[in-house]
């Protein structure tokens, strides 16, 4: 089984230790699901390092055997939401051209937002560590943004079969800048409700993709 944690010098100054045995992983990926209750429950200000190792049921020497800090434990959660939802995102790529053009203006913003908004229902912690850590370099951002710029493309040219490539770009662009901005909303507002801002995005997104789909097509009268 290929690990999930981040691989780093076990020797680096404030870097989480790699696990080199299953019951190794096992132990931080126990570490890291304790970190997100607790998130979910006391807000990032609430975590500390005795906390996880109670909640987590891990010994001090433990703990501080495979993280040095809180910052890195968060900061191993928030790697390990970006792989899966990476691998879901992925999944959305998978689809043919063909295949989203068949899809309804809806189904193809849920292909397009889907994943975030069933990853963000499945892991409520996830936007506050997103925005606990939005400044971080975290190694599958790229990965991430570049693959959601795809999708987003993808959908344009099914609405707009017409558009032109710069049409493509430039509208994945305005709608990767709308979901960066309503998703700092989500992750910074913690009196608002992150489904719900979530789900007026999907909103957006809908009449946002619908106007293109209204576009008349080359040759058509009027």
């Amino acid at each position: 089984m290929a690990k999930r944690t981040t691989t780093t010098d076990a020797g680096a100054e404030g870097a989480q230790r790699t696990p080199q045995q299953e019951r190794g992983q096992r132990r931080v990926d126990a570490i890291l699901d304790a970190t997100a209750a607790l998130i979910q429950e006391v807000g990032m200000e609430g975590v500390t390092m005795a906390a996880i190792g109670q909640r987590s049921g891990t010994t001090t020497g433990s703990l501080y055997h495979f993280f040095p800090d809180r910052d890195c434990v968060i900061r191993a959660l928030a790697e390990r939401h970006l792989r899966a939802l990476s691998e879901m995102v992925a999944r959305s790529i998978s689809l043919s051209p063909a295949d989203w053009e068949r899809l309804s203006v809806e189904e193809r913003v849920d292909g397009f937002l889907g994943p975030l908004l069933t990853y963000v229902e499945a892991h409520p912690d996830f936007l506050r560590v997103a925005h606990g850590t939005r400044g971080s370099d975290l190694r599958h951002a790229s990965e991430l943004y570049q693959a959601v710029v795809s999708i987003g493309e993808r959908v344009v040219s099914a609405c707009d079969p017409a558009a032109t490539a710069e049409e493509r770009a430039t509208r994945a662009a305005v709608v990767m800048a709308t979901v960066d901005g309503v998703v700092d909303v989500a992750t910074g507002q913690v009196a608002l409700s992150g489904p719900m801002v979530l789900g007026e995005l999907r909103r957006m997104l809908v009449a946002y993709f619908g106007s293109f789909s209204l576009r008349a097509p080359p040759g058509s009268p009027g």
